[in-house]
């Protein structure tokens, strides 16, 4: 037996393990890229449906004519030429109101709005300098927020 060519048990035994901890290696790196992968993939949705929704809330408030009512971080009524709108935060979503009511956007967990008020014509009587819009999206965490600048002067309300 010791003239023939070829492996034996102890060989094969070896290196099927070897080629058994190489597969299970490959395996948690092949998984590990694809969860990553599909994290990124759901964040980067997640963050491109909250800058539509920042951007239409932003083109809202830019055109905006007056304030009707603001209730610091849960909702802002205004009018735009000559139609009262609504953006509010209720059951986790931004929502815009009109004659119905629309979601912006869901998932919200956490929502602020607020208004800076300042003398900017001189005249007597504030104006509204900006509004901070922010919030915060359930599940991730992340952090979204703008500060939009009216083009007219809205007076406070």
């Amino acid at each position: 037996m010791k003239g023939r060519p070829g492996f034996t048990l102890i060989e094969t035994v070896v290196a099927l393990l070897i080629a058994g901890i190489l597969t299970a290696f490959g395996g948690m790196l092949i998984f590990g890229l694809l969860t990553g992968y599909i994290q990124a993939a759901g964040h980067a949705e997640l963050a491109m449906k909250a800058q539509v929704a920042l951007d239409r809330l932003a083109l809202e408030l830019r055109d905006m004519d007056q304030i009707s009512a603001l209730t610091a971080d849960t909702s802002i009524t205004y009018v735009t030429d000559g139609v009262t709108r609504t953006i509010q935060f209720a059951d986790s979503e931004i929502q815009l109101v009109t004659s119905e009511t629309n979601a912006l956007l869901g998932g919200v967990q956490t929502f602020s709005l607020s208004a800076s008020y300042d003398n900017l014509d001189g005249v007597s009587g504030n104006e509204t300098a900006y509004i901070d819009v922010g919030f915060t999206m359930a599940g991730s965490g992340a952090n979204f927020s703008c500060r939009i600048f009216p083009r007219n002067l809205v007076p406070a309300p």
